[in-house]
């Protein structure tokens, strides 16, 4: 098996950098936010669970991860340092997750970058982990395009 990889999304979504701080879960996912305190040093707490069951990290179709936000200047930049834990090393460790936000002439460019993900991620069959930040930047896109823009500012 080789070591841990670095997954990358990015999006054009159509709303201001200020609106979009939010996480979106994958399809076929819900995630529940515990603890999000965004400054440097912050806590963040968030469970992912699968609707259609299977085995999780922490357990049967759950994923658990807590950290500290690291750094950021919101709402341009934020980066966290995460701990996934799981009963089957290959998919444990430490995970740095990073997303930026910068204006673009139809709203905001994201783009999300995971680097140290753990390497049984790499032969994981459930799809929604695999491609997770690509489904929720789509998910928060959908989000914007169904309302009104007229107030956005870019």
């Amino acid at each position: 098996m080789t070591g841990p990889r670095t997954d990358r999304a990015e999006r054009i979504v159509p709303a201001a950098p200020a609106r979009l701080s939010g996480r979106r879960a994958p399809d076929g996912a819900r995630a529940e936010v515990a603890a999000r305190d965004r400054r440097t040093g912050g806590d963040v707490c968030m469970v992912r669970r699968f609707l259609s069951g299977g085995d999780g990290n922490t357990g049967p179709a759950r994923d658990e991860v807590a950290g500290r936000f690291a750094e950021g200047t919101p709402p341009e930049s934020l980066a966290r340092s995460i701990r996934v834990p799981a009963a089957n090393p290959a998919f444990a460790g430490p995970l740095r997750m990073h997303r930026s936000f910068s204006p673009h002439s139809h709203g905001t460019r994201v783009r999300v970058a995971s680097h140290g993900v753990p390497a049984g991620k790499l032969a994981a069959p459930a799809a929604p982990r695999a491609v997770a930040p690509s489904q929720g930047l789509a998910k928060l896109s959908a989000l914007f395009a169904a309302a009104p823009t007229s107030k956005e500012t870019t």
